[in-house]
This record gives structure tokens, sequence and C-alpha cells, in this order.
């Protein structure tokens, strides 16, 4: 609102107005540091925070944010990346149920900073290479654009607004996210902990949004949590990140807090939990995504706007998995199973500590347990062929059925894909596949447990690997036969169809060498002769090599020799040698 003076003073007296406050500028949580990524573009890989919080292993039980939104409210998307352009909710509704950019009015996503491409990429980023950056690769997402051109206190107020009925349908709820990301901070409001943030945020998250801010890069001294998230509703309200190295932690450090990240206690007052700030901590350190200088650009960051996006991915995760579940629930959930870090308990550097995606989906499932012991041990190379291969492994005790998961495509198993079922409806044990099993070939299977009230439990992907193939038997009845016509020679043989082991083979082809060095030919499949002519007089050594194709590589050859006299007087005699 905008006015005069005394339009203020004489609506300030007014019985219906609850609150007042400075439409106030606000300010981004700017990167400590900011690096271009060194990687190739392109790669196939995973990036070491997700894997610090454990959101590898929700992947591979098929959870991966599918079906779910989360929102980021920063300096915009550069929405033509690699690793986001596919999953921009804009694709699948109308662009202004998935951007909004209060101050500019534009319809098209774009990026003022870079800072709003790699907040975003963290939560849902991944490329068609299988570069994957964010914690909820399948999940979708949208943007509000605060933080660059009319970064007011009134803009975040539209755009939490917008977020709670994106498509002005009050019915509807798909098109609401789960979880939105904010990293920004108001330094010019005038009552933190009593004022219009509280009744904003107490709004949205009755709706059943998360909101997740970063506690701020004002670090180490106390109390220097960014305002508004000193506030302290509840434990989780407002749900402020620290910001840890998570490359030191995986090398096993267990005080890895970054220096910069902002300390409680919070400013709001409270006893026990409530007056710790932050709640919990997440990777912000050297952290690698998506930026918004190119469609095919990443940057390394440091500042605990890359801790939040880390939380805001998670709950995508646990909302796939526990669709009925509120964001409050789903946070509440990393709040309790946090792993505490530095000086036992809760405390104002971490908080509860390192957040647990998997530990979090362990609490809220209802099912019987997780099932054990894999037998072959999860990743075992080797497993021998002769006889097949059972796997095997122990149930809950409560389990009443299982469903078992077996096949080479490992997304049919992480997706628990109809087409890889092989048992179900009944209490198993143990699975031998019906027929012999491949060599050198990786198999993947993963067993879902029931209880007598139908509640599941959802396994993990397991896997092992074959033993190569061995060699085959060798080519028998090699015979060369030479015409002095031309000097020609026909080489015969009787193709292998089994290995030394009695497997059968499929032969791809036979390689006809003279003299050990020079090779005169290949034939296909199962060819078993070859001719060749305009050889020079002499006495030659033939070799017939096989290759038999169970992988698309050489994996084993034998070779004979056949001596056969090219004189032109003389009488082939051939004699067979090994």
């Amino acid at each position: 609102m905008e006015a005069k003076k005394s339009v203020f003073e004489k609506v300030q007296g007014s019985i219906e107005l609850v609150a007042i406050d400075l439409d106030a500028p606000t300010y981004l949580d700017a990167p400590v540091s900011v690096r271009e990524s060194t990687e190739p573009e392109g790669k196939e890989s995973v990036e070491q925070g997700l894997k610090v919080i454990n959101a590898h292993l929700l992947w591979q039980m098929g959870i991966t944010g599918q079906g779910t939104l989360v929102m980021g409210e920063d300096t915009g998307v550069r929405h033509t990346h690699v690793a986001l352009a596919s999953r921009w909710r804009g694709n699948f509704a109308p662009a202004n149920q998935a951007w909004l950019d209060p101050a500019g009015g534009t319809t098209t996503p774009s990026d003022c900073d870079g800072h709003g491409t790699h907040t975003v990429g963290t939560m849902v980023g991944r490329s068609e290479t299988g570069d994957t950056v964010g914690v909820a690769p399948d999940a979708q997402w949208i943007a509000a654009k605060t933080i660059c051109t009319g970064n007011s206190t009134s803009n975040h107020i539209a755009a939490f607004q917008w977020a709670t009925n994106p498509d002005g349908n009050p019915a509807t709820t798909t098109d609401m996210p789960i979880s939105i990301n904010n990293s920004w901070y108001d330094p010019g409001t005038v009552n933190q902990c009593t004022g219009e943030y509280v009744q904003l945020f107490n709004a949205v998250e009755a709706t059943g949004i998360a909101i997740c801010f970063s506690a701020g890069n004002s670090g180490p001294n106390p109390s220097t949590i960014t305002m508004p998230k000193n506030i302290n509703t509840n434990d989780v309200n407002v749900f402020a990140m620290a910001a840890i190295d998570g490359a030191a932690y995986a090398g096993g450090n267990n005080n890895p807090i970054a220096s910069f990240s902002s300390r409680g206690p919070s400013t709001c007052g409270g006893t026990g939990s409530l007056l710790i700030k932050p709640e919990v901590s997440a990777p912000g350190v050297n952290v690698r995504s998506a930026y918004g200088s190119g469609d095919n650009t990443y940057s390394n960051l440091d500042g605990t706007s890359m801790a939040s996006p880390h939380v805001a991915g998670a709950i995508a995760l646990l909302k796939q998995a526990f669709p009925s579940l509120t964001g409050h629930q789903l946070k509440m959930a990393l709040y309790q199973t946090a792993k505490d870090l530095g000086t036992a308990g809760e405390d104002n550097n971490y908080g509860r500590g390192l957040i647990d995606v998997f530990a979090a989906y362990s609490l809220l499932a209802t099912g019987p347990g997780f099932p054990n012991n894999p037998v072959p041990e999860n990743g075992t190379a080797n497993i021998q062929l002769n006889p097949s291969p059972t796997v095997a492994w122990t149930n809950p005790d409560s389990t009443t059925k299982t469903t078992v998961y077996f096949s080479t495509n490992m997304q049919s198993v992480s997706t628990m894909s109809p087409s890889a079922i092989v048992r179900a409806g009944a209490l198993y044990t143990s699975y031998t596949h019906g027929s012999s099993l491949a060599y050198g070939t990786t198999y993947y299977w993963r067993v879902n447990v029931l209880n007598a009230a139908n509640d599941s439990t959802i396994g993990g992907v397991w896997s092992f690997t074959t033993i190569p193939p061995p060699a085959p038997l060798a080519p028998a009845n090699v015979v060369a036969t030479w015409s002095g016509a031309n000097n020609q020679v026909t080489v015969n043989w009787t193709v292998p169809t089994t290995n030394v082991n009695g497997h059968a083979i499929t032969v791809d082809s036979s390689v006809i060498w003279m003299n050990g060095t020079q090779r005169l030919g290949k034939v296909a499949g199962t060819t078993n002769s070859f001719v060749t002519d305009g050889l020079t007089t002499g006495i030659h050594t033939f070799s017939v090599v096989k290759e038999f194709l169970l992988l698309p590589v050489l994996v084993s050859m034998q070779m004979f020799t056949q001596e056969t006299n090219m004189l032109p007087s003389a009488i082939c005699n051939p004699q067979l040698t090994q």
C-alpha cells in the first residue's frame, strides 16, 4: 500500500487492522563462494551430497519424487537447462500455473542471477546423460522470481499465496507444491517473531506445504540466523537449514559445520528445542548443480542456500512414498531422524543434525520391516552358473506375503515394473530362475514384504554379477586341403557348440590365420569352411580362432593349427597339432 503519512496514521487506529509492517526490500542469502564446475558436461554421475543424505537408497527402492511437485522462490530458473527442462510443470500445464514473476510480469521462466537455477537443480536436477545433481530427479518444479527486481515483502507474500492455488481452482491440490525452497532474508521486518511472516507461514503450512529456508551465511557467531528464520512457532516452523561440508563428513569428520553457516539460538526466545536454531543440517559446501548462465552450465557453490534445497528435495521423496502425509509431518520425520553431529545432542550449530531421508522413510513406513541378509551378498561378482544360482533372504517376522522382482534391467526392478515380478502372493524366502542365466551379466532383484494387515515395506535393490564366459571347446577336425590350381587351400573344421563347462554357446565368428601372424579372413556364425588362393610355395600353418558372442567383446578363443606341405610336387598330408 502506498499513501500519505496521514492515511497510515488514520488506519493504524482501526480495530479491523491486525498488523502493519513495512513493504521493505529483501535480499538473497548470497553464496559465500561461486566456482565454475570443472566436471565435463554430460557426465554420468551422482553428486556426493545426495549420497550423504542417503537419497540414493530411496532411488534404489523406486522412490525418485515421481508424481510430486516442488517450488523455488528465488532469482528465477533457466527452464531450458538440460538438467531441468523436461520437468518444468509448464510443459504439462499452462505456464501461469508453473511460473510467477510478481514484479516483472513475465510469462516464461528466466534467472537474473543463476542462484535460483542452482537451488532448483539441487532439488530435482538430472540430465538425459544421467548427470544427477537433484535429490528428487523425477519430481516436477514450479518457481517464483522474487529476488531480482521487486524483491520486497509483498512479492514474497504474493508468491506464497500463489503457491497455495496455482491453477485458481480451490478444489484441486495436485497443482500445489509439497515443498517451497527459500534462500532470502528480510533485515527490515518490524516484528519478526509475531508479525506478518508468522501469519503467512502458518497459513501456508496449514495447506500441507512444507516451507524450507536457508539459515543464513552470517556465522560463526551466536544468534546470527537471518530474519525471518528465527520464527519458532513449532519445532519445524520455520525449518531453517545449516550447511555442512559433505565431503568432510563422508571422509569421517563428525564436526563438518561450515564456518559461514549462521548459528542459533533463536532471537524469538522460547525453551528447549524451540530456542535452538537451526533445525537440521545438509550439505552446503562445494555443492555442484545446474547454473543459470547456460543450458549446459554447472557451478559449485558454498552457502546455506545450497543446504536448504537438499531438504526440500528430500521432502518430495517422502511425499511420493507417503502421499497422504502433510509437509509438516514429513519435516518432523526428517527432524526426528537426523544424525547428531558435533557436540552430543541438539545444538545451535547443527540443530538436530544431518538429515537422513532413508531413516525418515524407515520411521514412517508401516510395513513389517525390511528384508535382509541377501544371498548372494549385494554386489557380489563371479557368481557360478553350474548349478544355476539361487537368491535367498530373511523376511521380517510378521511377513505373510512377498513379491520378488528379478531382471537384468535395473530400471524395471527399481520402479517395480510388473514385467520384473517373478514371485508374488505367498511367503517366499528364495528364488531360482527357471532358465539358465547368462555369463558376465549383472542381475538386479528386490523383495517387497507385506504383513497380515497388508501394510508393505519396499525392500532395497540388490544385485550380483555372473562369472565371465569360460573358453569354448576347441574347434575340432581342422583339415587343410591344397589344390594345385592357383595354390588354393580350403580349410575346414567343426564348429564347437559348448564351452569347456558343457554350457551351450553361440559362435559369433571364426578367424583364419596363416603361420600365426597373417590374418587370412573371417567367417560369420557357424560357417565351417574357408577358401583362399595365390599362396606362396612352402610349408604353412593354418589356425582357426573361435569367437563367441555372449558379451559385446571377444571373451575367449582357442587356436588349433594345421601344417600342409605346399610344394607343387608334394602330397597334402595334414597332421593336426595343438
